[in-house]
């Protein structure tokens, strides 16, 4: 019984784990999607200023 308990416990704590990787997951998302728009009005910026702005490497 005892171990049947453990084993529901390690269960639920895998459950919340993943929930959190999964929410990780779309945090790191929507911050590569915003830098990709930082990055382009920056682009855009420089060519209207007739410079170039140097790009950090990938």
């Amino acid at each position: 019984m005892l171990l049947h308990e453990r084993v529901e416990a390690l269960q639920k704590e895998l459950e919340r784990m993943a929930a959190d990787q999964k929410q990780i997951n779309l945090s790191v998302i929507d911050i590569d999607r915003r830098v990709v728009r930082i990055e382009a009005l920056i682009e855009f910026s420089s060519r209207q200023a007739g410079g170039s702005t140097p790009r950090l490497p990938e």
